[in-house]
């Protein structure tokens, strides 16, 4: 990864996951990318397909995610902790409503 420009954030400490980054300014450590890797089909991955998968088919909760990362990114612009704990309840929320949704789908089929 280093090859491609990427360098491992040790000191991100996030449960399952690991952080890279790819910075157009080592200096000032301006980022142009974030990638996070997480094992294969574990937790973090399902979850993150559950998010994604959800505001697919939903258009009004993307647009809603939407609103509170351009919020997030006005209230906290150098502050990437703060930006990121904003969205940690919203995301939190709908994995909970897209994995409520889908035990209703699948309790109906059952019937």
């Amino acid at each position: 990864m280093k090859a491609e420009g990427y360098y491992h954030l040790p000191g991100v400490k996030l449960q399952g996951k690991q952080v890279f980054a790819k910075f157009s300014d080592l200096e000032t450590l301006t980022k142009t990318h974030i990638l996070h890797v997480v094992e294969f089909k574990g937790k973090w991955w399902n979850e993150h397909l559950t998010f994604r998968d959800y505001l697919n088919s939903h258009p009004l909760a993307a647009k809603e995610y939407e609103e509170l990362k351009n919020k997030l990114a006005s209230q906290y612009p150098a502050d990437e902790s703060a930006y990121t704990e904003g969205k940690y309840q919203f995301v939190q929320g709908i994995v909970k409503r897209a994995n409520d949704e889908g035990e209703q789908k699948q309790n109906e089929n059952s019937l």
